[in-house]
């Protein structure tokens, strides 16, 4: 037991890029879905211009796909590997937070093509599945670390990434409110979208350079 908790070899355990890209990216991650789960009905009330009573309702639906999302998301990465899972579900956020910014030229943009408009109730439904997607990525990459480590180093090995990760990306909580305040809730939420697709491509990157599993 002591020799798991030398300060040595779990610094050296963090360092490598098997740990250490996807730990990046479970704290962007994290960053963006602790403050998601902040101030969505926040952003809902002050932003869209919803009534407390349906942001709490949207609010509500976006945990129940979150959680459904987080079973589906695990056997996917059993099914087609964890970095594919852990893309498509940044790639979902990214797209579901912007699409919350975006949310009245979505309903308009079928117009443009001669279509009928998208009903907002519709539009905002989808893009909160999205969110919830995004928001879901643990449970494939909490395997994937699991993977990467040997059978002598996952005890305290990966208490130790989870602590980084958790620790470092609960600053979501603040720094979402903090950006708001600053330059409002749009911009606010664009941000978290831009981290969702940085944890994106980073994967993806991380990936095609061989680190895939």
């Amino acid at each position: 037991m002591a020799e798991r908790l030398r300060l040595g070899p779990l610094l050296e355990l963090v360092g490598r890029r098997e740990i250490l890209v996807p730990l990046a990216v479970a704290t962007l991650g994290t960053y963006v879905a602790q403050g998601v789960i902040s101030f969505l009905p926040t952003f809902l009330v002050e932003f869209r211009s919803y009534t407390p009573a349906f942001a709490g309702g949207v609010f509500s639906a976006f945990f129940v796909v979150r959680a459904g999302a987080q079973v589906g998301l695990g056997r996917l990465s059993d099914r087609v590997g964890r970095d594919a899972s852990i893309g498509a579900a940044f790639l979902g956020g990214a797209l579901g937070l912007a699409g919350l910014v975006a949310l009245p030229d979505l309903v308009r943009l079928p117009v443009a093509v001669g279509l009928p408009a998208v009903p907002e109730l519709a539009a905002l439904g989808a893009v909160v599945f999205l969110a919830g997607l995004g928001s879901s990525f643990f449970s494939a990459i909490d395997p994937r670390f699991m993977d990467a480590l040997g059978d002598a180093e996952r005890g305290a090995g990966f208490g130790l990434i989870r602590t980084v990760y958790t620790v470092i990306g609960s600053a979501g909580s603040v720094g979402v409110g903090f950006v708001a305040d600053l330059f409002g809730w749009g911009a606010s939420f664009l941000v978290i979208a831009g981290l969702a697709g940085v944890a994106f491509l980073v994967t993806v990157a991380n990936a095609l350079l061989g680190g895939e599993r």
